[in-house]
Parts: C-alpha cells; sequence; structure tokens
C-alpha cells in the first residue's frame, strides 16, 4: 500500500497511509524538543513522548491486527543547522 501511495511523488500525505478512523490504532512518537505541529494530523492520533516508546511498544503489541507507530525525529544535519542559528535546543 505504501509503494503505491508514493508511486511517482516525493511524500504521502499523513492521511493517505494512517486512517484512524478504520479502527487501526495510530500513536505519533516525538522527541521532548520537537515542537509538533499536532493541527497537520488528523483527528483520533495520539502523542507520546519518545520517553513513552517502549510502553507504546509494548501496549501496541497487545492488539490484533494493524497498529502504526509514527516517529517524529528531525535529522542531524537539520538540528546542526537550526543550532547554529540559535532556532533549535
Amino acid at each position: 500500500m505504501v509503494l503505491r501511495t508514493l508511486q511517482d511523488r516525493r511524500f504521502a500525505e499523513f492521511h493517505e497511509m494512517f486512517d484512524p478512523s478504520r479502527g487501526v490504532p495510530v500513536v505519533v512518537v516525538h522527541d521532548e524538543k520537537e515542537q509538533v505541529d499536532r493541527s497537520l494530523f488528523p483527528a483520533g492520533i495520539r502523542f507520546e513522548e519518545r520517553a513513552s516508546l517502549m510502553t507504546v511498544q509494548k501496549e501496541l503489541a497487545q492488539v490484533p491486527g494493524v497498529t502504526a507507530i509514527v516517529y517524529v525525529q528531525t535529522c542531524a544535519a537539520e538540528k546542526r543547522r537550526r543550532r547554529k542559528k540559535g532556532a533549535f535546543p
């Protein structure tokens, strides 16, 4: 499914790949320093900080069927650029 969604495009919209209204539990895990714009995600998405990753993995392992963990992390090069500008903690 993901390959068909991404075919001939550089990216796929989140809602095209993960639709929590279909009953698939989706959890977005992020670093506490990341500023995640929650308005960009559809309703029904749960957000957790990275410290909770193991708990989230264990919880979703108990759910039958498909689950999704989306890990939001800025790449190291971008972090360095932002730190030089004083725009990243």
